[in-house]
């Protein structure tokens, strides 16, 4: 009786590893078509489909956000590569090696997401135009802008934690038909689980300090969602050329500084 007990026992430990293997192999030959397929309900579309759901690429990606007050966004990310980690799975998360590629423009970093349901997203390499910045507010915007994110984590489309410094190169903003230059910044960005999400951009030369921060950070169908306290210190020379076209984006001077409440989106 122990005997057939034990057999029983063995034959059903076998069976569950063949089916855990079977799982494997199936997945691991699984095209790439079926990540796109689960990519586009975020709005992620990926052409030129090549490799498998483990490691492939496609020749175009593109983001396609819901309209907001009238404006589509739209963000080619070009050529994408990516390149799960089957080990990761051991943890009970998925994790790959993701790149993207455009001329001007590159995404390079790590991005885990576990069965609880939060993303982290580390040792992300950015580089894009700043046009990009339209995800955030609703502004023109020309200049580069790289960014070194450590970390982000978020819990579903919640922002958790955050930490990273970047630059930005040549920025310009547009105000009605003119633009404000603001030369090249320094950007600095901290948020602990719980916040407050802190963000501060700083010229080389110092004429131009702006700080915001958030209790709150979340991504929406149209960009980002929260609402910035933002505190904008200048010069004397840029407080007399920039005065009017701050005031027209909203906002209001207090002495050597500019004062502003954001609601996003």
């Amino acid at each position: 009786m122990a005997t057939a007990v034990k057999l029983n026992v063995s034959y059903w430990r076998w069976s569950l590893a063949g089916v855990c293997v079977l799982l494997g192999w199936l997945l691991w030959l699984a095209p790439a078509s079926l990540l796109a397929s689960a990519a586009a309900g975020g709005g992620l579309q990926l052409q030129g489909l090549s490799g498998s759901f483990w490691a492939g690429s496609a020749e175009s990606a593109r983001l396609q956000l819901a309209p907001h007050q009238g404006r589509q966004l739209v963000f080619d990310l070009g050529e994408l590569d990516w390149q799960l980690e089957p080990a990761s799975l051991l943890s009970l998360q998925a994790c790959a090696q993701v790149q993207a590629l455009l001329k001007a423009q590159q995404f390079k970093g790590r991005v885990c997401h576990s069965l609880a349901g939060t993303t982290v997203l580390s040792g992300l390499r950015l580089q894009m135009p700043a046009s990009f910045l339209r995800l955030m507010a609703p502004i023109e915007a020309a200049g580069q802008v790289m960014l070194a994110l450590d970390e982000v984590t978020l819990s579903g489309n919640r922002i958790d934690t955050i930490s990273g410094s970047g630059r930005i190169e040549q920025l310009a903003l547009q105000v009605e038909r003119d633009w404000l230059h603001l030369g090249n910044l320094d950007l600095l960005l901290a948020g602990p689980v719980g916040g407050p999400y802190t963000a501060s951009l700083i010229s080389d030369d110092q004429a131009i300090q702006w700080q915001a921060q958030s209790d709150q950070l979340a991504f929406g169908l149209a960009g980002l969602e929260t609402r910035l306290s933002s505190r904008l210190r200048l010069s004397e020379s840029y407080r007399l050329q920039w005065g009017n076209g701050l005031a027209l984006l909203g906002f209001e001077a207090r002495g050597d500084e500019y004062l502003m409440e954001l609601q996003l989106p």
